[in-house]
């Protein structure tokens, strides 16, 4: 029996590694200039290439590539994800705790009160809704530029994104 549970918990530590393996293989630093030409003429529009202290790009969706830049502003950290088309994902930017809403300080401290913060970011994801009908059917659409489709028909949610992470 003993045995069983070390073989176990082998085999599990080997998945997890693969796993992260995996997920770091998706991803790959890059300079500015190997950057698609719509996603460098995008963040030239919205923060100067010179604050730039990394560059990744990710594999979202089969089709859709994304680019994470971040740039460093003083203390503060600021990322900008773009599809290969320039098309903004998300940003997200470093903040402290004192510049949450006293509500979400609140909620924190009552749904998680021993929580030790270590890294804390705004973030802003790009989507669009779209209400309409299908065959006289209401339907509502929420999609993202990185693939992400969430579907709700006559009050049905489903998530029609096989790809989520």
């Amino acid at each position: 029996m003993k045995k069983m549970s070390i073989i176990l918990l082998t085999g599990l530590l080997i998945l997890s590694f693969i796993f992260l393996l995996a997920d770091d293989e998706d991803k790959s630093e890059m300079k500015f200039k190997e950057l698609p030409q719509k996603v460098q003429l995008a963040f030239g529009k919205i923060a100067d290439v010179k604050q730039i202290s990394e560059i990744e790009s990710e594999k979202e969706a089969e089709d859709i590539t994304a680019y994470e830049i971040e740039i460093k502003n003083g203390k503060t950290e600021i990322s900008y994800i773009f599809t290969q088309d320039g098309a903004l994902i998300e940003t997200k930017k470093s903040i402290d705790y004192k510049e949450l809403p006293e509500i979400t300080k609140r909620l924190l401290k009552e749904k998680f009160p021993k929580l030790e913060i270590e890294e804390l970011e705004e973030v802003t994801e790009i989507s669009y809704e779209l209400e309409g009908k299908i065959e006289g059917k209401e339907i509502e659409i929420e999609i993202c530029n990185d693939g992400d489709i969430e579907v709700e028909k006559d009050g049905d949610e489903n998530d029609d994104n096989d790809d989520d992470d």
